[in-house]
């Protein structure tokens, strides 16, 4: 579940009926709570170009909540004048969240995004594992298809939310070629959420192969019940298919149901296709349903 200040962050609401008309007056508003910083930050967006002088001040208040919404409204505004100060506030702000709104927000000045990503690609060695995630998710988001390299060797931080997020966004940049990658993350992870995650990741390539399935039998074997779960979901959904695997059975059910999968796959993987339509693998005698 998203955070309550990144959700809002991310999704705009609309405002109220009534706000503080002046931007000193936003400022104190924005720092009663999250809610409070959206709609203040909504309405300083609204206000323009003309809020940044007073506005840049509060990039130093004393709290983090009122410099992340004062950084994200001066972000979206877009006035050139904002760039410099932001930047300063990015290197040398304590706070994650802070960093973090500043590399997502950044790129809103459409003249400086080059500048915006080269921030993004330095801020993958942040040592904060939230900076290091948003700094991946920017540059995803930028398709900077030329820091794949660095977002791949992210795979292996420390941090397991990083490592999940770097696959991610390997796999939306780099596509099929990343396939060995997610089966690395799939079966030898230590964290049986990123092992989770990297099943799921097979389901974000465009060109969908046979051999994925491979992947998720494989994982039907993996020692977390959750992982099995996650497995055979994705079975079931990608290829209609069960054949009776119930990660809550004992483990010789559990073996019989593995071996049918993996006999079905290798009598059936030449000639599986992909549909779009069903969303699913079929054969091609398959009757449609």
């Amino acid at each position: 579940m998203k955070p309550l200040w990144l959700a809002l962050l991310l999704w705009p609401a609309t405002l109220p009926a009534e706000l503080p008309g002046d931007v000193n007056g936003l400022v104190a508003h924005m720092a009663r709570d999250d809610y409070a910083g959206q709609e203040a930050c909504e309405a300083l967006v609204k206000l323009g170009t003309n809020a940044v002088p007073d506005l840049l001040p509060a990039l130093k208040f004393p709290q983090a909540r009122v410099r992340y919404w004062s950084a994200a409204a001066l972000a979206r505004i877009g006035d050139e004048r904002a760039f410099g100060p932001l930047t300063a506030t990015l290197k040398q702000d304590r706070s994650a969240i802070v960093r973090s709104t500043i590399l997502w927000h950044l790129p809103n000045f459409k003249t400086r995004q080059t500048e915006a990503y080269e921030l993004a690609a330095k801020s993958l060695a942040d040592p904060e594992p939230m900076v290091r995630g948003w700094a991946i998710k920017t540059l995803e988001h930028g398709r900077q298809t030329n820091q794949l390299q660095e977002i791949v060797a992210l795979t292996g931080d420390q941090d397991a939310e990083v490592r999940h997020d770097a696959l991610a966004a390997a796999v939306r940049l780099g596509g099929n070629a990343q396939l060995p990658l997610i089966e690395k993350l799939a079966t030898s992870d230590a964290d049986p959420q990123v092992r989770a995650g990297a099943l799921r990741c097979l389901t974000l390539l465009a060109e969908k192969k046979p051999a994925i399935l491979a992947v998720m039998i494989a994982a039907l074997n993996d020692k977390s019940p959750d992982v099995q779960t996650t497995a055979a979901k994705l079975l079931a959904k990608g290829a209609n298919q069960s054949f009776g695997f119930d990660p809550s059975r004992p483990p010789d059910e559990r073996a019989r149901a593995v071996a049918k999968w993996r006999e079905w796959y290798a009598q059936n993987k030449e000639q599986l296709r992909w549909s779009d339509e069903k969303r699913r693998f079929m054969l091609p005698d398959e009757p449609a349903r």
